[in-house]
């Protein structure tokens, strides 16, 4: 799952270096795009990557406030920024290794799985492509 994860992370960023050629960096979309970017970046808890979305978020709210000041996305971009820099900020403290908050014992391994398959679900939404579940027949007696 996290290679899938860290797929559909190069294919945001792609996506948003397609829409830099074709509408350039001063459009609303260009702004979007890096916001999305940053989510999926952030998502992964880790410093490198927090700090990756930490870039996408402030370009887009820069973006935002210097062209579309009154935009109804521009709080959702500003909280998202401030989260994310408070999230470098517990990642300096030694020996933290993760930001999010655990309120329960470690989980098994099919609860893992979940998660990270609700990760990769949401990364797809964020592309605008649905998570298919594909059927798994093996060891199944076939019903006539």
């Amino acid at each position: 799952m996290v290679d899938k994860a860290q797929a559909e992370i190069a294919l945001l960023d792609e996506g948003l270096r397609a829409q830099i050629r074709t509408t350039g960096n001063r459009h609303i979309d260009t702004a979007h795009m890096r916001y999305s970017l940053g989510r999926a970046l952030w998502l992964f808890d880790k410093p490198r990557e927090t700090a990756q979305a930490l870039d996408e978020f402030q370009a887009a709210t820069l973006f935002l406030k210097q062209r579309e000041p009154t935009h109804h996305s521009l709080i959702a971009f500003e909280k998202a920024r401030d989260l994310a820099q408070e999230s470098l900020i517990l990642f300096q403290e030694p020996g933290t290794r993760t930001v999010w908050p655990y309120w329960r014992p470690p989980t098994s391994r099919q609860e893992d799985k979940r998660a990270m398959k609700d990760l990769f679900i949401e990364l797809l939404a964020m592309t605008g492509r649905q998570w298919v579940k594909q059927p798994c027949n093996i060891g199944r007696p076939k019903v006539n």
